[in-house]
């Protein structure tokens, strides 16, 4: 869709790698490190249990500028939509049902339902008081840096525990 940014693309290819026949490696260490994320690939990385992603990605968001609050916004949602859908599943309704209340999409479901499986409830209502840790790091109120607070909670949402003390 953006043929100025693959003419780039294909002129540093030709820089990097003159007349020689390119593989796809190569290709894809060109290229891979430019690709731009949004707030839905982080979420959507740390639901699916990928940390490395996960970490790349909010890594790339900090250096893009993007504001902590946004950050906080999107983990806090799907951190409270997987304690509802697992408080829910604990009382003992169904899934699906359960899937429809909260609005999580066909696509997404198969990725929440292993989150669910890979996160118990208890652990999932510590990320929940985690994001007030988060909050006051953003805001100030605490000492804490609030990048260091959300790459915490996008790791353990993606099933990464830093430190054993917290979360």
């Amino acid at each position: 869709g953006n043929l100025l940014a693959a003419n780039q693309e294909v002129t540093k290819l030709s820089l990097l790698y003159g007349e020689k026949n390119l593989s796809l490696n190569h290709i894809q260490k060109a290229v891979g490190d430019n690709a731009r994320f949004d707030l839905f690939d982080l979420t959507e990385a740390a639901i699916a249990g990928d940390a490395t992603k996960t970490a790349k990605i909010l890594f790339s968001l900090k250096a893009e500028g993007q504001a902590e609050s946004l950050v906080l916004w999107a983990l806090s949602r799907e951190i409270r939509t997987l304690c509802a859908l697992a408080e829910g599943v604990q009382l003992g309704n169904p899934l699906s049902q359960l899937f429809q209340q909260y609005g999580v999409w066909n696509k997404q479901q198969p990725v929440m339902q292993q989150a669910l499986k890979r996160l118990p409830l208890k652990k999932l209502l510590l990320l929940n008081q985690e994001l007030l840790a988060a909050d006051k790091a953003i805001k100030g109120q605490s000492s804490e840096n609030a990048w260091d607070n959300l790459l915490r909670l996008s790791l353990a949402l993606a099933g990464v525990t830093l430190f054993e003390n917290v979360v």
